[in-house]
């Protein structure tokens, strides 16, 4: 500890020196210490073809986890404290393909000279997802893609997410600014819970939501240096939950990256004014690193982008008017039951036979009994009256690693983010000064990594939009009076009571009936107090009319923006319970995590062998707001244990390779998955190489898909373990709420000549109440890479999935449970007199699929080296769903989600002019219309074609690139989720300042 405090002390003084000597124009010094006798210094220089100095180049010396970065003339100096015989230099630098050099110690100790060659083709890459150790994208087993720190800076996107759909396979879909969705293989959602997000081995997930938050999560796109994605499952190696896919991103650590870097962009969006008026954008990152003698390094990277976000605006009516009359029956504004898309608090709403309820609850009879068949519903607020749309992320990250060896490295890293964004599941929720942290510690060697670490979010400020709405109209007037005020004010009824008595009904706005605007203009003010006092006033003790008072009681609904309602707003959304009348999100869950893998390639000669394992364990704290928590906080433990091999015949090139995994989680049985590959080499020279694979996965019921526990006020949604199930009796005590529907719908249209309930009972039916259970998925994958002279890279591949076990959401009835004043519990037992009577209550319980899903999917990547200064890359993918007749009935599947045609192009320009400072990328994106089903909304996704564009230019002599650039330039407005945000174009002006400017 004092040497690591002496090394701390010293830090800044050691990394201005090493700065010093990396300066342009200046020869490295090499000052050698006193250097025992075992120890060997390595020094020379890194080149291109050409003889051009790499500066920025890394040299690496196999076996070991020493490695230096060649300084400005492309020179390099390692000191190992522990030689071997022979010496391995392991050369990369972006933009050429790595090279090898062996040596003897003594041959070492001479300068030496490490030629790369230039190039920019994909297949010489080196990828580690597909088997978790480093290999070429050519020698894969599976479809790997990558992105490298080039691609990535050169992106015309704001962040790397936003950059992904231009890679073969991925797809990427907006609900916030600062929010952006990755998936491959179909089945995606707003909250992808089946597609995995990884960072330095850290899987990104929000502990009590099980999803990556994307950039939210992520380290800023300064310190990534590459981006790796698996399509299609990946949980024999990685366990639950990369059922879809897997994105794994690795970031710069000091020794390779030493030096600062920083960049500031300002941008504009909602330049058309349709949502709102132009405005700005920041976003601004700096990167510093250090790395003393080799040994001790650090790095500090901090990020700050502040926007406004993308506008939901939908006022389409997707509101059911299955039994309404006449023009009734025609969705839109005009409908009394007007139900839009993102208008919260509509959502109340009652039916035809609810609405003849309430009329004939009062003695008087309406105006007209024939004008009742209607839904009425609540008047709402829009989103953008509920919220301001901030677009905000703080990131900071922290790292700290020590060589105590040649052999032998540890790290701590840790990351805090925080801001504010728009994330959308079955509501829409305010994310407002949430906390999400991350501490890791690792051990890692040549051979072996062992790491730990843990998750903690807080939700701060989060609130769920579409309560913040319910609530804030309950908490002035309730639904049953709002709904009777507005009923008799139709019907007639109450003006005729008024005129009955002598009283003046025009005095208090009281409609003559058949005016629905005069009746919701009754509703939503408080003029039913007026009649109330009124009555009171002039009536004597003991009149009927009296009776009604209670529902006459009720404020006014206040208007958007007043001063009343921000005040009721904010005390909504600052309680948490929504059941309660609140609208916060609390959450303060966590997540711990110990993960280790070990090569026996080194020991074991005759085969590779990697073996495995993670433990971790979920500590949920909703305090019963979203989880059946309210006791106390919940754990849940699950660990998985992993061994690959893979053997490499015929000259190296049949590559055979096979993995099996096992997984255990505490509320379910054991998982077992393997994996099977082969690569066969067509050609000696293994330019043009087949692939065949069959891999498994399976994804865990998430958290919420277990314990949620949340009053919806409509309906309660729970999660399907049995524990819920015998809480709330619906164990062979419930009927499903389609058959309801059909039930009610027969009794109220008397099909059978009577309104005898028990006439109808064969409507009924009830759900076979089991566990829920994990999903599973088995893939059948074929696919080919070709090089050809080494100009043209071709990667194709077709994958045939078989998905079984479907977790989704079904709703169904249930009995009414209360507690008795004694304490012992009432379980009502449902029966067709108590479903007519409205005596049942509602759930949405997580269920498994009984029907079996195949898909088909089809990737077509092709780069192409124009010269030496143009690329284009062009993919191609299609997807499709095989459902049987049952399965497509199976409100339980989710949707497919995904477009059955997408294609991508970008066009590359790199070190134009005669100086080589210009450089440029436009791509083109292509999305074909697709249905998406969310439990928030589903629509058609219409066709969507977006540009995007940056120029950039190079002031090499200060390490600084200016660009100009945007997203959807051509501002074609759309939508990518249903409900969600349109999104327009967006343009920026970015000064980056990076001594590692390619």
């Amino acid at each position: 500890m004092r040497k690591l405090a002496i090394a701390l002390a010293c830090l800044i003084p050691f990394s201005i020196y090493a700065q010093e000597e990396r300066e342009e124009g200046r020869p490295r010094k090499i000052t050698e210490q006193p250097a025992r006798p075992s120890t060997l210094t390595l020094q020379g220089k890194v080149v291109s073809e050409t003889g051009e100095p790499l500066p920025g180049a890394y040299v690496k010396i196999e076996g070991t986890i020493q490695g230096s970065v060649a300084g400005a003339n492309g020179e390099f100096r390692i000191v190992l404290l522990s030689p071997p015989e022979n010496i391995t230099l392991q050369a990369s630098f972006v933009g050429y393909e790595p090279a090898t050099l062996t040596l003897s110690a003594a041959q070492a100790a001479q300068p030496i000279t490490l030629t790369l060659k230039e190039t920019s083709v994909r297949a010489q890459e080196v990828v580690i997802s597909a088997t978790r150790v480093s290999e070429a994208v050519m020698n894969s087993p599976v479809t790997v893609l990558k992105m490298s720190s080039r691609e990535v800076q050169e992106a015309p996107g704001l962040n790397v997410f936003q950059n992904i759909p231009f890679v073969k396979g991925a797809e990427q879909v907006s609900s916030s600014l600062t929010f952006q969705i990755v998936n491959t293989r179909g089945f995606n959602s707003t909250n992808n819970t089946r597609f995995v997000q990884r960072m330095d081995g850290v899987e990104m997930q929000v502990p009590a939501l099980n999803f990556p938050l994307g950039m939210l999560t992520n380290n800023n796109d300064l310190d990534i240096e590459s981006v790796e994605i698996i399509p299609g499952p990946a949980s024999a190696l990685y366990g639950p939950n990369a059922f879809n896919g897997l994105l794994n991103i690795y970031t710069k650590d000091p020794f390779r990256y030493p030096g600062s870097s920083g960049y500031v962009r300002f941008g504009v969006n909602h330049i058309d004014g349709i949502d709102t008026t132009l405005r700005p954008l920041f976003d601004v990152s700096v990167r510093s690193a250090f790395a003393w003698r080799n040994r001790l390094g650090f790095k500090v990277v901090f990020s700050w982008f502040d926007g406004h976000d993308w506008i939901p605006s939908s006022t389409v009516d997707r509101g059911n008017y299955a039994g309404a009359a006449g023009a009734y029956a025609i969705p839109g504004a005009q409908n009394p039951g007007y139900d839009a898309v993102n208008r919260y608090g509509d959502e109340i709403r009652i039916s035809p036979a609810q609405v003849r309820t309430i009329a004939g609850n009062l003695p008087i009879p309406p105006r007209d009994p024939n004008d009742l068949d209607f839904y009425l519903a609540r008047t709402g607020y829009f989103e953008r009256e509920l919220t301001q749309y901030y677009a905000r992320a703080f990131r900071t990250t922290v790292g700290l690693y020590y060589r105590i060896t040649d052999k032998l490295q540890l790290s701590y890293t840790g990351m805090i983010s925080t801001g504010a964004t728009m994330y959308q599941s079955v509501n829409r929720y305010a994310f407002r000064d949430f906390l999400f942290h991350v501490n890791k510690l690792e051990l890692s060697g040549p051979d072996f990594r062992f790491w730990v670490y843990g998750l903690g979010e807080d939700a701060g400020k989060t609130y769920d939009v579409r309560f913040a709405a319910i609530n804030l109209l309950r908490r002035v007037k309730s639904d049953q009076n709002w709904m009777v005020q507005y009923v008799w004010n139709y019907t007639g009824q109450l003006h005729q009571l008024f005129t009955l008595r002598g009283w003046d009904p025009a005095a208090f706005g009281i409609s003559p009936g058949g005016n629905h605007a005069e009746s919701r203009a009754f509703a939503d003010s408080d003029r039913g107090e007026a009649v109330a006092a009124y009555i009171l006033a002039n009536t004597p003790a003991g009149d009927p009319i009296r009776n009604i008072v209670p529902v006459l009681r009720g404020g006014a609904r206040p208007a958007p923006g007043s001063p009343e309602f921000r005040r009721l707003l904010n005390e909504i959304i600052a309680q948490p319970n929504f059941a309660a009348g609140g609208a916060q999100f609390f959450d303060r869950s966590s997540l711990y995590h110990s993960e280790g893998q070990y090569d026996f390639s080194r020991l074991v000669r005759w085969v590779n062998l990697l073996a495995g394992g993670n433990f971790r364990y979920f500590l949920m704290n909703s305090k019963g707001t979203l989880f059946s928590d309210t006791a106390a906080p919940i754990g849940l433990w699950e660990y998985g244990v992993f061994l690959q091999a893979s053997k490499n015949l015929w000259n190296d090139r049949l590559r055979l390779i096979g993995s099996l995994r096992y997984d255990k989680n505490q509320n379910f049985m054991g998982q077992i998955n393997p994996r099977a590959g082969i690569l066969f080499s067509i050609d000696p020279e293994k330019k043009h190489n087949l692939r065949f694979s069959y891999q498994t996965g399976f994804r865990m019921p998430t958290l919420q898909a277990q314990y949620i526990d949340l009053n919806l006020g409509v309906l309660k949604f729970i999660g399907g373990l049995r524990q819920s199930d015998t809480y709330y009796g619906i164990i062979n005590n419930n009927y499903s709420w389609a058959s309801v529907n059909e039930f009610l719908n027969a009794v109220q249209n008397r099909t059978r000549g009577t309104a005898n309930p028990s006439a109808y009972a064969d409507f009924l039916r009830t759900l076979p109440i089991e566990n829920v259970k994990p999903e599973k998925v088995g893939v059948l994958e074929v696919g080919s890479r070709h090089l050809i002279l080494d100009k043209i890279y071709i990667d194709l591949d077709y994958a045939y999935s078989r998905y079984q076990d479907f977790i989704g959401t079904i709703d169904l009835i249930g009995p009414i449970r209360y507690i008795r004043s004694d304490g012992s519990i009432f379980m009502g037992q449902l029966t067709p007199d108590s479903i007519a009577s409205g005596r049942y209550v509602r759930y949405r319980r997580y269920y498994n699929s009984t029907n079996v899903v195949y898909t088909h999917n089809i990737g077509i990547s092709f780069q192409y080296t124009i010269s030496r200064r143009f690329f284009v890359n062009m993919n191609f993918n299609y997807a499709d769903i095989i459902l049987s007749e049952a399965a497509k009935k199976d409100a339980l599947i989710a949707g497919f989600n995904t477009s059955r045609y997408r294609t991508s192009a970008y066009l590359t320009g790199r070190e134009l002019l005669r100086n080589r400072r210009l450089s440029f990328t436009i791509g083109h994106r292509w999305v074909n219309a697709y249905f998406f089903q969310e439990p928030f909304h589903e629509q058609i996704i219409p066709t969507y074609q977006l540009v995007d564009a940056q120029v950039s230019y190079k002031f090499p002599k200060i390490n600084t690139m200016l660009r100009v650039g945007g997203q959807n330039i051509l501002n074609l407005r759309h939508i990518q989720v249903p409900g969600g945000p349109t999104l327009g174009a967006l343009y920026y002006v970015q000064v980056l300042y990076d001594p590692f400017l390619p």
